[in-house]
């Protein structure tokens, strides 16, 4: 009969496997933290220029206008690959 582990030991006898590459497991878990941080910004970012075109508020046009270019040229449009 097979040997039945925990979930917490197979969660740890993984964990023991990125010992030699913890310096690129901390470098991801940073980068998708940045990931999520822009993602969230771009959000409100969105809710801004939606707010300012209903309203009539064209006088941050230069501001989304630098935004909505920067986005784009910024490759962050949820792409993979």
């Amino acid at each position: 009969m097979a040997n039945k582990q925990s979930g917490l030991g197979i969660y740890l006898r993984l964990l023991s496997y990125i010992k030699p590459y913890l310096w690129a497991f901390i470098l991801s878990v940073f980068g998708f933290l940045i990931y999520a941080g822009t993602q969230t910004a771009a959000a409100k970012w969105l809710e801004v220029f939606v707010d300012a075109i209903e309203n009539g508020q064209y006088e941050y046009r230069g501001y989304l206008a630098g935004g909505f270019c920067w986005y784009f040229l910024s490759g962050d449009r949820g792409i993979s690959g």
